[in-house]
């Protein structure tokens, strides 16, 4: 890599029926090798109970963690490289992430994920470089870095960003010294000893307190979880905020006007995405299949089958649902003939893929 002067490795998590004509958020995961196995696991779990889109993980390996993940040079800290977090912000910008667009089915929209150090890195390209991600989830910044620098220059920051648009998740744990139990004491104390669990408290009062409005944010104190323990329930709670808009209404009963809601959620999404997503195959097969087989009302079928031909006019899938919609009605002919026709689709799929 050519702004860093070394080679780096990254690690790639695709969703489990990817697909190159497709798109897919992506997100940026700081401290790979220590978070890629736990957070990708929970990317596949909400994924596929539909809390989550499917999504490309890149897990970023670290070579100098110190000196990468630390925005604002400190001349007291033990490692004297620190302080090369905008050089870092630079090669995600102009290489990994352009590499990343040109070798994979990615969409516009962007999440930067980072842990302790980590954090520290995400609420500095938030509040300095606000366009390259949509999303951010801070775990447990380290915000006391260099005698909370960040801090100091965040109140300024967050009025004069434009951030429509943009979401933060902010998660901190109880980082509290030993023996000391008082968290309202230990907001007003002034040593070092509290600095780690102050600074966090100290950005969130930043964020409540800025005029401008446009961010898009939610933090959350764990009082049961320490440092070390905070990454997995913070990821978790992050993604679950940054997509509270993802998750489709349960139809537990179905009516005439369900294909239309179905419909509308999905553009809602879209807006929010600033791409268009469309009503998973599942749900439309599953629909469809319900009404027909289950409910017996073929004429509901009927409106999510050629809603789900109109969206996925290739799909082998299309085929067999109105081979099931045929085969409840007893039209052994019809269902025949759409199950051929399904498996011919798939099989010209895989001629051409070989």
């Amino acid at each position: 890599m050519k702004v860093l002067n070394e080679t780096r490795e990254f690690y790639i998590s695709l969703p489990a029926n990817y697909n190159v004509k497709a798109k897919y958020p992506v997100v940026y995961l700081l401290d790979g090798e220590s978070h890629f196995q736990f957070f990708t696991g929970i990317v596949k779990h909400l994924s596929s109970n539909f809390v989550i889109p499917e999504m490309i993980v890149v897990g970023i390996v670290n070579t100098n963690r110190n000196r990468d993940l630390t925005p604002t040079h400190d001349p007291s800290n033990f490692d004297p490289s620190n302080g090369g977090g905008e050089i870092f912000t630079a090669f995600l910008q102009k290489e990994l992430v352009p590499y990343i667009d040109a070798h994979y089915a990615t969409a516009p929209y962007r999440l930067l994920v980072g842990h302790s150090l980590g954090g520290l890195l995400v609420v500095n390209t938030l509040l300095k470089h606000p366009g390259l991600f949509t999303a951010y989830a801070a775990v447990d910044p380290s915000l006391w870095w260099d005698k909370m620098q960040l801090l100091s220059e965040s109140a300024g920051l967050l009025s004069r960003r434009q951030l429509n648009g943009k979401t933060l998740f902010l998660a901190f744990s109880n980082s509290l010294p030993a023996g000391m139990t008082d968290t309202a004491q230990a907001k007003k104390d002034t040593t070092t000893s509290t600095i780690g669990f102050r600074a966090p408290f100290l950005f969130e009062s930043r964020l409540l307190q800025t005029t401008n409005k446009s961010l898009r944010w939610q933090s959350k104190y764990y009082p049961n979880e320490f440092h070390g323990s905070i990454p997995l329930i913070g990821s978790y709670d992050a993604l679950k905020f940054i997509f509270d808009f993802y998750r489709r209404p349960s139809f537990q009963v179905l009516t005439d006007s369900t294909a239309f809601v179905l419909v509308g959620h999905y553009q809602k999404v879209s807006e929010k995405m600033g791409y268009t997503i469309l009503p998973p195959e599942a749900d439309l097969a599953g629909l469809a299949w319900r009404s027909a087989a289950m409910e017996k009302n073929f004429e509901r079928a009927l409106t999510f089958l050629q809603l789900y031909e109109r969206l996925y006019p290739n799909s082998p899938g299309v085929y067999d649902s109105w081979a099931q919609y045929y085969k409840a009605q007893g039209d052994e002919g019809k269902a025949k003939s759409y199950f051929e026709k399904a498996e011919a689709v798939r099989r010209k799929r895989t001629s051409q893929k070989n």
